[in-house]
């Protein structure tokens, strides 16, 4: 009791730096910031973070937002960009193209634009598999056929006629 040091509270603002615009603020302009942000206003222009972006239900965004990862609720007009993920939550609008290796959208959600995962150049992924992957997953690439499903489908071929009348069985 009077010998107790009083414990110290633990709140998101005392170990990384935090940005907050609230409700009411209108910010025009390039804004980049360290650590997390969160808007709740009105934001018109660009806005980079290497952390993260939290959009509020509140909140309208006309612009190109960057960061790490990027969770929106709110109202945007403009590309997303994330290095690690975007998070749509209902009722978020956006209205832009997206960009990140994680995507997830909440049902409810409006999204008109273009999203892009990661897929940027073909060539590093090998588009033919080999026979032992079709035969594990029974998938087969499309245009191809792997030499056991011909095998398989010239003896079922075979079997439906009755090779002695030349009648399909």
């Amino acid at each position: 009791m009077w010998g107790e040091k009083p414990k110290k509270r633990e709140t998101i603002f005392d170990e990384q730096h935090y940005t907050f615009l609230g409700k009411g603020v209108d910010f025009k302009g390039t804004a980049q910031f360290e650590g997390t942000v969160r808007i709740d206003g009105r934001f018109e222009g660009e806005m980079h973070t290497d952390d993260t972006i939290i959009i509020g239900e509140h909140a309208i965004i006309k612009g190109n937002i960057s960061g790490n990862v990027v969770v929106s609720g709110g109202k945007v007009q403009g590309n997303i960009t994330a290095h690690h993920r975007v998070q749509l939550f209902n009722p978020a609008v956006v209205i832009g193209d997206i960009r990140t290796p994680n995507f997830s959208m909440e049902e409810g959600v409006c999204f008109q634009g273009l999203c892009d995962m990661g897929l940027t150049n073909l060539d590093q992924f090998d588009l033919t598999r080999q026979e032992t992957d079709i035969v594990s997953t029974g998938i087969a690439p499309i245009g191809t056929e792997s030499k056991k499903f011909e095998k398989n489908a010239k003896h079922q071929e075979e079997k439906d006629w009755d090779t002695t009348h030349l009648t399909r069985r």
